[in-house]
């Protein structure tokens, strides 16, 4: 799933790779794998959303919503509230070692957990 982030013809977008199921996650596993969140296998829940098309799957999203407004059409992504902001971090992307001089560029973004 991208993002589209400026006006029609400006070409910048997010990729969304992944993401970490928080909530319904009994309705989010029907989609993704057609059975309660606490029938999956450990296995299945360490990769429950853990690339685009996974993820695409457990939040139902197909091309029907090709081209919809995230701020319209009942088609909405919330951030949860947190006592403190995030700490964001940064990494290579993995497993592009073909991408020559791109391979070490830090275009990984992910949440830190905190210790």
């Amino acid at each position: 799933m991208n993002v589209v982030t400026e006006q029609q013809g400006t070409p910048c977008a997010v990729l969304l790779r992944g993401g970490q199921a928080i909530s319904p996650l009994d309705s989010l596993s029907q989609q993704r794998y057609g059975k309660n969140y606490n029938s999956l296998t450990t296995y299945q829940k360490k990769n429950f959303s853990n690339g685009p098309a996974k993820l695409a799957k457990a939040l139902a999203i197909t091309k029907e919503q090709n081209k919809c407004s995230l701020l319209q059409n009942d088609f909405f992504i919330f951030e949860k509230e947190k006592e403190a902001p995030p700490i964001i971090s940064t990494s290579p992307r993995i497993n592009i070692d073909y991408a020559e001089e791109y391979t070490l560029k830090p275009w990984r973004f992910f949440e830190s957990v905190s210790s």
